[in-house]
């Protein structure tokens, strides 16, 4: 039984010590290799385009949706009113 233990606290110790990690330590630096590639002029200018609609949109939604949603108004105060029965179910 003591000769297990030796031998199971050697080898934790081995390992221990020679344990590595993904990172490689502090003298790798992964973005000195790597060089980012710069996106086309079109790509940019499409990419702006389509963020500059999606908060178009949001802010348009917001405009008519908010009173809604916080309770100020009703969905079905702007209702048209109906004059007669013709329509009604």
């Amino acid at each position: 039984m003591n000769q297990l233990k030796t031998v199971v606290r050697s080898v934790a110790r081995n390992t221990a010590s020679t344990r590595r990690f993904a990172s490689h330590g502090a003298e790798h630096k992964y973005t000195d290799s790597v060089t980012p590639i710069e996106p086309s002029k079109l790509y940019s200018g499409a990419g702006t385009m389509m963020g500059a609609v999606m908060w178009f949109w949001i802010l348009w939604r917001a405009k008519h949706d908010l009173p809604h949603l916080l309770g100020f108004e009703h969905p079905w105060d702007h209702l048209p009113e109906e004059h007669g029965g013709e329509g009604h179910h």
